[in-house]
């Protein structure tokens, strides 16, 4: 690997990282309806705020001993871990849009700077949703005209990429998400009398839309989540020896991030109907 391609790749990885700790924050707070902007973090037992050389992603875990400087009281391995997992979600995301170093541009750079923070976005409705039920809507619909102009700005600077859809696309994908599974919630309430999915997934799915684009994107995304989400349900029921009603959420932002990875391979080597529809 090129030397400044390896440079930039730590920063990546770091960035991810630091990325990660506003993740583990938007988890902790939003459920409790608390702000994310301040107070500064604290023990959660001694109620002491924490130093800055603590807050350093997964390092301060790890020089702490998973324990309070002050009180002594575990803190959880489930912090590091988002870190360390908004980590590799970021260097992933930097190997892909900057391959080498021949593409250490100003545009491409730009282009993974945005998709950060859209995939920090994401990490953050799933493992709230994963943690508490709840999809906030900072990460879901109110996001929706940033994705849209994030891609128009790209679409005007000229980058050329699968991940380019461009706004027209990125509008398109905002209404065909949202309106493929608000109207499956209308419909199963029509037929059963009860709701059948959490509308936070339909917004959810309305801003991956405007990530990905409508087609092959969107339907891709929704289709992978679909068979993850059910083979996880089956094998907790079986496990449970009962129905497990599983977070959706998820499974959407798994299969997002992997259409950003992987997307067209996976749909020329699994779904070659939908490839027809790549570029």
């Amino acid at each position: 690997m090129h030397t400044l391609h390896l440079a930039w790749s730590l920063v990546a990885f770091v960035l991810g990282a630091a990325l990660g700790s506003f993740v583990g924050l938007v988890v902790v707070r939003v459920p409790a309806n608390r702000s994310i902007v301040r107070p500064r973090s604290a023990c959660d037992v001694c109620a002491t705020p924490l130093r800055g050389v603590d807050l350093v992603p997964i390092v301060g875990w790890i020089a702490l001993r998973a324990r309070c400087r002050h009180c002594g009281a575990p803190v959880s391995a489930a912090w590091p871990l988002i870190e360390l997992c908004t980590a590799l979600v970021v260097f992933l995301l930097f190997q892909r849009i900057v391959p080498g170093a021949a593409q250490l541009g100003l545009v491409p750079l730009l282009a993974f700077v945005l998709f950060a923070g859209f995939a920090t976005l994401l990490l953050a409705a799933a493992f709230t949703d994963v943690r508490a039920r709840i999809i906030p809507e900072f990460a879901s619909v109110h996001a929706i005209p940033a994705a849209i102009a994030a891609h128009a700005l790209l679409e005007a600077l000229g980058w050329q990429d699968p991940l380019a859809i461009g706004w027209r696309a990125s509008v398109l994908g905002a209404l065909l998400g949202g309106g493929v599974l608000a109207a499956m919630a209308w419909s199963w309430r029509a037929v059963t009398g009860s709701e059948g999915m959490a509308w936070g997934d339909v917004r959810l799915l309305g801003l991956i839309g405007a990530l990905v684009g409508p087609v092959p994107g969107t339907w891709v995304v929704l289709l992978v989540a679909s068979f993850l989400g059910a083979g996880a349900g089956i094998v907790a029921a079986v496990a449970r020896g009962r129905s497990a009603g599983l977070p959706f959420g998820p499974w959407l932002v798994i299969a997002a991030l992997g259409w950003w990875l992987h997307g067209p391979a996976f749909t020329r080597a699994w779904l070659p109907g939908l490839a027809l529809w790549l570029p």
